[in-house]
């Protein structure tokens, strides 16, 4: 989100693609559904180039699937320090924002 935030586009690139490695090497296990969600979320902006109208109507099935996803058991209740719900609204406010400023 930070990348997000700064416009600063191959920063960004970078960390999506290191999430999506990361995903698939780390995250095999049922308790990891909302983490993966999550970053396809994070993947989608970044094919979509960051439009918020399209991030917002493509992303209706991940979301549903995120909210559907069963929350993470006691060992791993920190990880989702900000439940990723809303860190997706703030994704797309960011992307709203930064796409009604004229550069």
């Amino acid at each position: 989100l930070h990348y997000l935030r700064r416009r600063e586009i191959d920063a960004l690139l970078f960390r999506v693609e290191s999430l999506r490695k990361y995903a698939g090497t780390h995250l095999k296990d049922s308790s990891s559904i909302r983490s993966k969600t999550f970053f396809k979320l994070l993947e989608l902006t970044v094919r979509l180039d960051l439009n918020p109208g399209q991030c917002r109507l493509k992303s209706k099935y991940l979301l549903t699937r995120l909210q559907n996803a069963p929350l993470p058991g006691d060992a791993y209740a920190e990880i989702e320090i900000i439940p990723y719900e809303h860190l997706w609204d703030l994704t797309l406010k960011l992307l709203k924002e930064k796409s009604s400023r004229v550069f």
